[in-house]
């Protein structure tokens, strides 16, 4: 055994070729297996490290008001937990194939009684979902865990671990971020006032025409991921998709 272990490594080490067929063998089994966690976590440490992983601070903050009353909030810091930022955006910015409802609706989508963005920073904080400013991998500053997700070339809003599994405990004006703490977000209340929502663009004439001219006027190449998705192109296939949504 001892003398073939010796053949065996003389035959690789001078065989280039081998090893490179080797190591090829090897990433192609990991990326069939789905084993790509290391990949991403690269492309994040590069991509998008940034030092506040994107926290940012809302008037009226939810989080504190209910006990206190007091509403102000002047920053957010992160407990040491062995996390790097690009770790914590990983895990806030990676999708996991949740398809909620196609992006561009909600990206555009107005709040039930007025014209402001269901997707406002204030709006998500009162669900008490964690709010974000724009960065390298969310680019339309989507609350904590909730990501862009594509589906037969079509884009979509969804969850992550992230909106359920990201916490925050605020103290005399600072937010302090737990990631892996268990949310306070109301995602009962978040789903029925997301249902009314899309229920009175479908059915009040003026937020209508607003939701259908808005998303007819979004940018179709916003990136060069969206370069083979399909857009909408007329109002018909917008009407079409709100009305089964």
């Amino acid at each position: 055994m001892e003398k073939f272990l010796v053949y065996l490594l003389y035959k690789v080490g001078t065989n280039w070729r081998l090893i490179f067929t080797g190591i090829a063998l090897v990433l192609v089994i990991l990326l069939l297996s789905g084993s790509t966690t290391w990949v991403d976590a690269f492309y994040f440490k590069v991509v998008d490290n940034a030092a506040d992983r994107g926290a940012i601070t809302v008037a009226n903050d939810t989080f504190d008001c209910p006990l206190t009353k007091d509403c102000s909030l002047t920053k957010v810091v992160y407990l040491k937990q062995g996390w790097e930022p690009s770790d914590s955006l990983w895990y806030y910015n990676t999708t996991q194939g949740s398809d909620l409802l196609p992006y561009d609706f909600f990206f555009v989508l107005e709040q039930e009684k007025s014209k402001e963005l269901f997707r406002a920073p204030e709006n998500m904080n009162r669900f008490r979902y964690l709010p974000q400013k724009k960065t390298r991998s969310n680019p339309d500053a989507l609350p904590v865990g909730m990501v862009a997700d594509t589906y037969r070339r079509r884009k979509y809003m969804g969850f992550t671990c992230a909106a359920c599994h990201a916490s925050q405990v605020n103290y005399k004006g600072t937010g302090i971020r737990i990631d892996g703490g268990p949310s306070a977000a109301d995602m009962d209340t978040f789903m029925h006032e997301l249902q009314s929502a899309l229920e009175a663009a479908f059915a009040d004439p003026p937020k209508h025409k607003r939701f259908v001219d808005n998303v007819l006027k979004l940018p179709h190449y916003r990136n060069a991921e969206d370069l083979w998705l399909r857009h909408y192109s007329n109002a018909e296939e917008v009407e079409k998709d709100l009305k089964r949504t």
